[in-house]
């Protein structure tokens, strides 16, 4: 490290450089609860729909074993409506207004071979029903893709124990489509169209590690693949073998995330496969980390461990053992000003950890007060105002719990006072960006709130003030002109 200017910098912040740049681990820090919710039973499944309460933020479903939907206020947790079925609720899902109340409606497949349509702004707390539909087998997976059949609605998809693929109108429910599959269907996902009708495709995943692709439209089968296990997850990625068409992730009991050739061809489909230790329950596309400019994938596994691999090759770029199952993923911010975002697992005991993209390190970790596997976490916009996004996880045990994303701490980088634009120099430049963004803020309020790695935020403290233009001057006018930070 080296200092050009007249003064010595003071010893505790040398310190404080110093445990940043020697990679030593800084004290762990406790997730931080914004509201939770005990719904009685295990939560069984979870989704985000958009904002059907008019707080100005999206709202949470939750399906319970105990035959119970739950519409769930972000902002502080109130259950919003609920309604009762008739079996475990396995999925549900949003599709969009069916009814015309301009607020997004919710289906749910149950263990009593029934989907639910439940309008989405229900009244008065009880969910009001739209339509229902028996099917044969339970009801493993739903999702909404867009209109096919031209009333003005969104469709319903259905995986069924029934060995088949369904397409439903949404808005009343009426079959538009079936195909037949070898086994139960546990998992969908939505596909751009590549049959050039303006509308998207589907695909599904079976416990006999078939995915299939099929037409959005007419639910022709497009092509079929053998992945070699149950398919848990499906999802999409940027397309990486430059045939100018998205790829299919699918994680599986094989042990195995693989990536498939999304193109309608014959031939090798199979891009790349990515081994664990156990199955692959779930996966998060998030920005390039290996600096090939494609998109990286986190995966967890039912062997401990969160994995990062390479997006073009699937190669490990880190595994971090979590000591317990990883059941379910998401992102967040970035909260360590490295330019890239975290990842946040919910894992097999009772436990919620946000981890660096950079290496798996605990940024924190929440660990649930009674036992429950966390099965489901997903981020949900930021309700505290530091700009980084919450996280709702489902356990178990019925109890849900919104977490801060950002846990209600600084960044490490905070530690680099002075650094405004977090090029790792304190210069002018530092201050040229403080009084840019300053000059952009009214007077009234006379702060700016930023969040974390906030250009303009000298200080580190959330918010770009005086202070931060401040700082730097101080810093520049003391001797500490330039200062360089490296190891």
């Amino acid at each position: 490290m080296k200092i050009n200017g007249r003064k010595a910098w003071p010893f505790v912040l040398f310190v404080a450089f110093y445990l940043v740049l020697s990679g030593e681990a800084l004290p762990q820090e406790y997730g931080k609860p914004i509201w939770e919710n005990d719904l009685a039973d295990a939560v069984t499944t979870l989704t985000v729909i958009s904002d059907v309460s008019d707080d100005g933020l999206p709202d949470v479903i939750a399906g319970t074993a105990g035959n119970m939907v739950f519409c769930i206020e972000s902002a502080g947790g109130e259950p919003w409506w609920s309604s009762t079925t008739g079996g475990t609720v396995w999925s549900v899902a949003g599709v969009g207004d069916v009814n015309g109340d301009d607020q997004e409606d919710v289906v749910a497949g149950t263990a009593f071979n029934e989907i639910h349509c439940f309008s989405g702004g229900s009244a008065y707390g009880v969910g009001i029903e739209l339509w229902k539909v028996s099917l044969r087998g339970d009801i493993w997976a739903m999702m909404g893709i867009n209109d096919i059949n031209q009333d003005g609605c969104k469709e319903a998809v259905a995986g069924t124990a029934d060995n088949s693929v369904l397409c439903l109108s949404g808005k009343d429910g009426s079959e538009l489509w079936k195909v037949p599959t070898d086994s139960d269907v546990f998992a969908l996902a939505r596909f751009p169209d590549i049959t050039w009708d303006g509308r998207e495709e589907v695909i599904a995943g079976c416990g006999d590690g078939k995915v299939y692709c099929i037409d959005g439209v007419t639910g022709s089968v497009l092509w079929a693949y053998n992945a070699g296990g149950r398919i848990w997850s499906l999802g999409t990625l940027d397309d990486v073998d430059g045939d100018g068409v998205k790829e299919i992730l699918a994680g599986t009991g094989a042990n195995t995330l693989v990536c498939l050739r999304g193109k309608t061809v014959s031939g090798d489909r199979e891009v790349w496969s990515a081994q664990a230790l156990g199955d692959v329950f779930s996966f998060r596309v998030t920005e390039d980390l290996s600096g090939d400019e494609v998109k990286d994938v986190f995966f967890g596994s039912r062997d401990n461990h969160l994995y990062l691999c390479d997006g073009v090759t699937g190669f490990p770029l880190w595994a971090r053992n979590m000591s317990g199952e990883v059941l379910s993923l998401d992102l967040v911010s970035d909260l360590t000003c490295d330019g890239k975002a975290e990842i946040v697992c919910g894992t097999g005991l009772s436990s919620v950890h946000c981890d660096s993209a950079s290496d798996g390190a605990d940024l924190w970790y929440y660990p649930f007060d009674t036992s429950g596997a966390i099965q489901h976490v997903a981020s949900i916009p930021d309700t505290t105002g530091d700009q980084v996004e919450e996280i709702v996880a489902a356990s178990a045990n019925g109890m849900v719990i919104c977490l801060s994303g950002s846990a209600g701490f600084p960044p490490q980088s905070s530690l680099m006072v002075g650094d405004a634009n977090y090029d790792s120099v304190v210069d002018l430049s530092d201050a040229v960006v403080s009084f840019q963004i300053l000059s952009q803020v009214r007077s009234e309020p006379d702060f700016l709130r930023v969040g974390f790695c906030a250009l303009g935020d000298s200080n580190h403290d959330g918010y770009v003030t005086l202070e931060d233009l401040v700082e730097v001057l101080r810093m520049l006018s003391d001797g500490l002109g330039y200062m360089e930070f490296s190891p």
